[in-house]
């Protein structure tokens, strides 16, 4: 959470430092700190109302309060008050006084969300044009006079370190004028001060009442929705993760059932779009696709945990699937030019086979048809002599799922390289790319990750 330290009790606090959305930040990032400790079961298993007491206890934001105590704590002088005649600054005297104070003083840096009738900033009388200069044919003592004190309003009350804590302190200027009107200066500080201080007193008091309604109403409320949000997303992900079931079984040779697309010159043939026997063995490309669309209706089924997935943790539970039905899936294998999201080793598919990689996926979050080239060329980097496949899988999180995949299939027929569409396997369309003389059967797979309730609070 930013600290502030200076335009306490003023307008620019009223309008850009809601006390609400500090006290907010503030327990989101205790929640943070304090779930820590619990284990993945605990958190997606422990009843709510026991995880929420838990952790409603162990926070706990001091409402501030003042004190009785007021001491001097500096004095100096500048010349900067502007005198009768244009140009011209006067000495001032300035002395900064710290005030006694209880509880957490930050909280004294915002602008509470409810306030008594009357109760308004400190600057509520001055003009909005604070820091603008005053236009030469409008130039007065007393329009000069009157910009210099509302400036000097935005510090007139701050927050300053005293040791390891914060304090609330208050500037009063005295002018030279001021010390002749009275033979003791310390009499008009102190009238000052006190005055200054029954005129902040009701902001005070309103921080300190929302700041103790917090603790005890906004605050329980707030993890309950939390935790709620949370259990239901670490169980959607148990879920995914543990209990998905792999409807097929393992084919005895590699063969793909293709479905042609329409149009003159597009029936494939069979050297195409079958893979290497030898390579892929028992466990044919189709199988591994059809896993993967498993997987992906499973996500689809549960949108919400995996719309905020980075690229890694999506593949991570890919693989989770993968090792269901192949338990030789590979998470992040360094190849060739780098590191590939997705690998199934021969040696996973059929006994005895070493362990030659016979299958290659790269997962990327779609971000628009000005990617996929990049996408397509670190798909081709993992590629070896012996791979003839890959899927190129997009997780797609914009509500407009089938403006995306016709973006990607516009994008892939325009890839240098592109020979044509040669049919669908899962429903997933199935491209033929020629790469230094060879074909390599490119599947481009789509699951959509858009999470329409997150998108319509957000809307709300």
């Amino acid at each position: 959470m930013p600290t502030f330290e200076d335009n306490l009790f003023t307008r620019f606090s009223r309008e850009n430092r809601p006390l609400s959305l500090a006290l907010n930040h503030r327990a989101k990032e205790c929640l943070r700190v304090h779930l820590v400790p619990y284990s993945e079961e605990e958190k997606r298993t422990l009843p709510v109302t026991d995880l929420v007491a838990g952790l409603v206890a162990k926070i706990t934001l001091d409402p501030p309060a003042l004190g009785e105590g007021v001491r001097q704590i500096g004095h100096s002088t500048e010349t900067s008050r502007p005198l009768v005649e244009r140009g011209a600054k006067g000495l001032v005297h300035i002395f900064t006084f710290a005030l006694e104070t209880t509880g957490d003083a930050e909280w004294l840096a915002y602008w509470p969300d409810q306030v008594a009738p009357g109760v308004d900033p400190v600057d509520a009388g001055f003009s909005d044009d604070v820091h603008e200069q005053i236009p030469a044919d409008e130039w007065t003592p007393e329009a000069a006079l009157t910009k210099w004190e509302q400036r000097r309003l935005a510090s007139r009350w701050s927050l300053r370190s005293d040791g390891e804590t914060r304090v609330l302190t208050v500037r009063v200027d005295v002018t030279p004028e001021d010390v002749l009107r009275a033979a003791d200066s310390d009499q008009i500080k102190s009238k000052i001060v006190h005055d200054w201080i029954d005129e902040i007193r009701p902001i005070i008091d309103a921080i300190s009442a929302q700041v103790r309604d917090f603790n005890t109403i906004t605050l329980p409320t707030l993890y309950t929705e939390r935790i709620t949000e949370l259990q239901r997303n670490l169980r959607g992900f148990h879920r995914i993760s543990t209990e998905i079931e792999i409807p097929f079984e393992r084919l005895s040779q590699p063969e793909l059932t293709v479905e042609p697309v329409d149009g003159p010159g597009t029936e494939p043939t069979v050297t195409d779009v079958v893979l290497d026997a030898h390579r892929l063995s028992k466990a044919s490309f189709e199988d591994v696709v059809r896993t993967i669309r498993v997987w992906g209706s499973g996500v689809e089924r549960y949108p919400r945990p995996y719309s905020q997935f980075t690229e890694d943790m999506l593949s991570d539970t890919l693989c989770v699937t993968l090792n269901a039905a192949l338990p030789g899936a590979d998470r992040e294998v360094y190849r060739k030019a780098g590191k590939t999201d997705v690998t199934v080793r021969a040696n996973a598919v059929d006994e005895g086979l070493g362990p030659e990689t016979v299958f290659v996926c790269e997962n990327k979050i779609w971000g628009g048809r000005s990617e996929v080239p990049s996408n397509v060329d670190q798909l081709r980097g993992y590629l070896d002599a012996r791979d003839t496949a890959a899927v190129l899988l997009y997780c797609v999180r914009i509500k407009n799922m089938d403006h995306a995949k016709r973006e990607a299939l516009s994008a892939l027929r325009e890839v240098n390289g592109f020979v044509r569409e040669v049919g669908h396997i899962s429903e997933w369309p199935l491209l033929r790319l020629e790469r230094d003389g060879r074909g390599i059967d490119l599947l481009v797979a789509f699951v959509h990750t858009y999470d329409q309730k997150a998108d319509e609070k957000n809307l709300g």
